[in-house]
C-alpha cells in the first residue's frame, strides 16, 4: 500500500511541477484523478475561500490565517486559474464538476486537523 501512495505522490508531484506548461487543463484533471484515486474516503471541504480585488490587502490576510497552525492557506494556484481561464466549448457540462474535483484535491492532504482556505486570483474574479 505505501508503494502506490509514493508512486501516486510522485505522480501529483510531476503534475504540479511540470505538466502545466506542456497541457494545463489536462495536468489539472489529472490532478482530480489522482486525488480521487488517493483518498478513498470523501474529501474535505475548504474552509473558506478568499475573494479580492488587486492591492486589498488580501495577501496580509492569506499570511496572518496561514500564521495560525490549525490552517493551511492556497494561494491563487495555477491549475485553478487555468482551469478557470479555459474557455473551450469541450468543457461545457463538464467544467463544475471539474472546478469541483480540483478545488478538492488541492485542498486535501493537510490532515483532519487542518482547515484549508483558497485563495483566488483577482483577476478570476468579476
Amino acid at each position: 500500500m505505501e508503494n502506490h501512495r509514493a508512486a501516486a505522490e510522485r505522480e501529483r508531484q510531476a503534475a504540479r511541477d511540470g505538466a502545466f506548461a506542456r497541457d494545463p487543463i489536462r495536468a489539472a484533471l489529472d490532478l482530480i484523478v489522482l486525488a480521487g484515486d488517493r483518498y478513498r474516503a470523501p474529501l474535505p471541504e475548504p474552509a473558506g475561500f478568499i475573494f479580492h480585488m488587486s492591492r486589498s490587502g488580501s495577501t496580509a490576510l492569506a499570511r496572518a490565517l496561514a500564521a495560525v497552525p490549525s490552517n493551511r492557506v492556497i494561494a491563487e494556484p495555477e491549475p485553478l486559474n487555468q482551469l478557470l481561464a479555459a474557455r473551450e466549448p469541450r468543457f461545457d457540462g463538464h467544467r463544475s464538476g471539474w472546478l469541483r474535483g480540483l478545488i478538492l484535491a488541492l485542498t486535501a492532504g493537510g490532515g483532519p486537523a487542518q482547515r484549508a482556505v483558497l485563495k483566488l486570483s483577482s483577476w478570476k474574479v468579476s
